[in-house]
């Protein structure tokens, strides 16, 4: 099998972070052809899952450990070739074993305030709603796991499906 998994982080499992259903619209590794623009080529090789879902769709930390960074630069539900941000809303978590989940595209002030950077999580806990912000082209929660240096992973292969 081709797995992402490296031994070195302990292997907790995660916990899946949709409670609702969804469709896979990309998966991590993949060359896509998504139109954005020229100058995001390189987004076309993806760093993570992306499972398409509602604007409003509830979403959950994977893992227990601390929030590491929160940005909100978008205001509105809209996808890049409408808004033209490119940085969009998203959220990471350092999970207990080292690694970072990201969850990118989600909708503007849906992050509890209760979260800063540090602040701590378990798995399960709300994280915030989806959305389609920053260069996406529609609703949908991208999934992305990596180890501290940036090296990317697959985030299904460190989920405990049951």
């Amino acid at each position: 099998s081709n797995t992402s998994k490296d031994s070195s982080y302990k292997y907790l499992p995660y916990k899946f972070p949709l409670k609702s259903d969804f469709y896979v619209t990309s998966i991590v590794f993949e060359n896509r052809n998504v139109e954005i623009n020229y100058n995001y080529a390189s987004k076309n090789y993806h760093n993570g899952w992306d499972f398409g879902i509602p604007i409003g769709t509830e979403f959950y930390s994977i893992c227990s450990g601390n929030i590491n960074q929160i940005v909100t630069t978008q205001f509105n539900d809209l996808p890049f070739n409408l808004s033209g941000n490119t940085t969009g809303n998203y959220i990471r978590v350092k999970c207990d074993n080292g690694l970072i989940a990201s969850y990118l595209h989600i909708k503007a002030n849906s992050i509890p305030n209760k979260y800063r950077i540090g602040t701590p999580v378990k798995a399960g806990d709300l994280l915030g709603k989806t959305s389609t912000t920053g260069l996406s082209t529609g609703p949908h929660l991208h999934l992305g796991l990596t180890k501290e240096d940036g090296t990317v992973l697959d985030a299904l292969d460190y989920i405990g499906f049951k």
